[in-house]
């Protein structure tokens, strides 16, 4: 992959998955948490759409809600945060 200048990276989870923003969804239900996570990454993702850096949006699963948005879909790095970190450097920066 070619080395960019200034890279924005986004782990993302499918907003229509079963469980999303779990600790949110304790107090108003999951229907409830999966519209306002889908509302925070609406509002994220067009702050970064055309931008003079290179937005990428890591996760795995279904896509579809992110097509809307003029940015890069890339499939997340298996492990945990650390090993997915090293990578995106390696990879993005």
């Amino acid at each position: 992959m070619q080395l960019m200048s200034n890279a924005l990276v986004i782990f993302a989870k499918d907003p229509n998955a079963e469980k999303v923003k779990t600790r949110v969804a304790k107090d108003t239900g999951q229907p409830k948490a999966r519209t306002i996570y889908k509302a925070i990454l609406t509002k994220l993702l067009k702050q970064h759409e055309n931008t003079k850096y290179d937005t990428f949006v890591k996760l795995r699963g279904d896509t579809s809600f992110f097509k809307q948005f003029k940015i890069n879909i890339v499939d997340d790095t298996p492990g945990g945060l650390g090993a997915k970190l090293l990578k995106d450097f390696e990879d993005y920066l």
